[in-house]
């Protein structure tokens, strides 16, 4: 029985650090697609393509909001598994 509840606690550390790793690879993704708005608004800007402009900027609004989410995450997931003395 005690093999039992290893195997599944084994188990719920590996699907809690994939989410922490999956977790930071969204994070990462965020922050680039937000640069990716904000020089998109600012070139648009240049050329007077104010609408565009502003599209890209609700989307860069989006990455960031994104970004907060997935910060809070990690900081959950990093809490955990420091508890479980995976991370340091």
């Amino acid at each position: 029985m005690r093999e039992k509840s290893n195997e599944v606690a084994d188990v719920e550390l590996r699907t809690l650090h994939r989410r922490y790793q999956m977790a930071k690879d969204a994070l990462e993704q965020a922050r680039r697609e937000g640069v990716i708005f904000a020089r998109i608004a600012s070139i648009l800007r240049e050329h007077d393509y104010e609408t565009l402009a502003e599209f890209c900027d609700k989307k860069e609004a989006e990455c960031d909001r994104k970004i907060r989410e997935l910060k809070e995450k990690i900081e959950r997931y990093e809490r955990e598994l420091k508890a479980r003395g995976v991370l340091q």
